[in-house]
């Protein structure tokens, strides 16, 4: 995988740590949708063709966290 590609996957899975962290006590269902998609983003690393497969399965708990309208969710 090149250079780019690895750090926004890396950015990726970054941001939805975060995410999983904030969520983890008022909003499990993001938390659960959090971790989900960075395993699936941690397999597909070893194969760059399921990349746009993960890319749907990572904005998945953004558009969750984002339905939750906590200011502090959205804003991470």
């Amino acid at each position: 995988m090149d250079g780019p590609t690895e750090k926004l996957i890396l950015a990726v899975q970054s941001d939805l740590k975060t995410l999983s962290l904030e969520t983890k006590k008022r909003h499990g269902w993001v938390k659960d949708a959090c971790e989900e998609a960075i395993a699936k983003i941690r397999g597909a690393g070893t194969a760059p063709s399921a990349l746009p497969y993960v890319t749907q399965e990572a904005l998945y708990p953004v558009l969750q966290g984002c339905d939750t309208r906590d200011p502090k969710i959205v804003k991470v």
